[in-house]
């Protein structure tokens, strides 16, 4: 290899990616010094974030599909305490209903 292949293989292999790491490292520092304080991580407990739907108000939504699904004839009236079939029901992880799909399937 000649004199300029090596300057190439080390330009376009070693020092374009450090560049671009260095610059994208300096990005990052910037948009965190940007932040606003209060979004901050606190080092002793972590980001703390808010839930995006309050407690109460879930178990409201629950009892209103229910109330639908009871008036829709999809649910039976008589078994109050009986689990709603729909999609949106947080009683069954994904991971239990994908592994129930691929028993089925195979």
């Amino acid at each position: 290899m000649s004199n300029f292949e090596w300057f190439l293989l080390i330009v376009v292999v070693i020092v374009v990616p450090l560049i671009v790491a260095v610059v994208v490292t300096l990005w990052t520092i910037d948009q965190a010094n940007k932040r606003k304080r209060a979004n901050r991580a606190d080092p002793q407990i972590g980001v703390k974030r808010k839930a995006a739907v309050p407690p109460e108000e879930v178990e409201a939504r629950k009892a209103e599909r229910r109330r639908r699904q009871v008036a829709e004839g999809i649910v039976p009236d008589d078994d109050p305490d009986s689990p709603t079939p729909s999609p949106e029901s947080d009683d069954v992880s994904r991971e239990t209903s994908s592994v129930t799909d691929a028993s089925r399937n195979g």
